[in-house]
C-alpha cells in the first residue's frame, strides 16, 4: 500500500485526530469478450452496465443518499459522547448503507452479470 495523505487534526473539543489514507493498486484479471461487465460507481447517481452489444444506463439516488450518510455519520461522531450510543447509531447507518449497496449487486445480477467493477473507474 502507498501513502497518499497524512494529517493531524484538532477538534473543537481539544481532541486531536490523525487522519491517514492509503492507496493500493491491484491488476484485474482478463475479462472474456462474452463477459457481461456491470460497472458501478457508488459515489456518482449513475448505474452503468454493458456488454460488447449494449450500454445502458440506470439513474439513481445513490451519490445523495451516501452523502447523506457520510455527514450523519460525521455529526454522530463529533456530537454524541456516550461510547454505547454512538456505536449504536454508527451500526445503524452503516447497516443501512450496506443495504443500499447490495440493492445495486442485485440489479447487476438481474441483468445477469459474470463481473462486477465497482469504484475508481
Amino acid at each position: 500500500m502507498e501513502l497518499n495523505e497524512a494529517r493531524l487534526v484538532l477538534k473543537e473539543d481539544g481532541d486531536l485526530y490523525w487522519y491517514t489514507i492509503f492507496h493500493q493498486r491491484v491488476t484485474l484479471p482478463e475479462i472474456s469478450t462474452e463477459a457481461r461487465v456491470v460497472v458501478i460507481d457508488v459515489n456518482e447517481n449513475v448505474i452503468v452496465y454493458s456488454n460488447n452489444d449494449f450500454i445502458e444506463k440506470i439513474e439513481t439516488d445513490e451519490g445523495v443518499i451516501r452523502t447523506r450518510y457520510f455527514l450523519k455519520r460525521s455529526r454522530i461522531q463529533s456530537k454524541i459522547r456516550g461510547k454505547q450510543l454512538r456505536k449504536k447509531l454508527l451500526e445503524r447507518y452503516k447497516r443501512r448503507e450496506r443495504q443500499r449497496i447490495r440493492e445495486l449487486i442485485n440489479k447487476a445480477k438481474e441483468v445477469g452479470a459474470t463481473v462486477l467493477v465497482m469504484e475508481d473507474l
